[in-house]
């Protein structure tokens, strides 16, 4: 189910460009991306997706976005997945994209 949600929010977000996130449409379907991202984190708690949330409530301009950014960095330094989160991990491909995610979080924090 959460990577069905997740899956559903990636296909909402392949129709629009971050850069466009005024625009009515895009950014509801921003808004409904991070909905979706956000309840397959209550079903699969694994830090990177705080990070992929924080994206897109930055991008939509809300303020709670500092404190996703803030929760992965420190959610994901305590991190070890088990041998069920690794297999999810490794089938999103999050195992890959977490370094360059830990790196763009501290960015996105120290512009604040």
């Amino acid at each position: 189910m959460a990577q069905g949600l997740w899956y559903y929010g990636n296909d909402l977000l392949a129709s629009c460009r971050f850069s466009d996130a005024l625009d009515g449409k895009t950014a509801d379907a921003l808004h409904k991306a991070m909905i979706a991202k956000m309840k397959s984190l209550y079903i699969f708690p694994l830090p990177i997706v705080l990070y992929q949330v924080g994206v897109l409530m930055d991008a939509l301009g809300e303020a709670d976005a500092a404190t996703m950014f803030s929760s992965f960095l420190e959610g994901q330094s305590k991190f070890t997945p088990d041998s069920l989160e690794t297999i999810f991990l490794k089938a999103m491909q999050w195992d890959r994209d977490t370094p360059a995610a830990i790196s763009d979080a501290r960015k996105r924090l120290r512009i604040r």
